[in-house]
């Protein structure tokens, strides 16, 4: 959750109502739980490195 508010600068739950920001947070809190393992939860992306070269 913290990376997730981290990396949207803060505005992750930003358009949610006030009152709804608790149980979203604790919604997906459970939900990111659920698929950790015992080094936390593994993100997976490739990279993608262009060099251009000007003939």
């Amino acid at each position: 959750m913290r990376f997730l508010e981290a990396s949207s600068f803060g505005n992750f739950l930003g358009p949610l109502p006030t009152d709804l920001v608790h149980r979203a947070r604790m919604t997906i809190l459970r939900r990111l739980a659920g698929i950790a393992t015992e080094r936390g939860i593994v993100q997976q992306r490739g990279r993608l490195v262009a060099i251009a070269h000007r003939c």
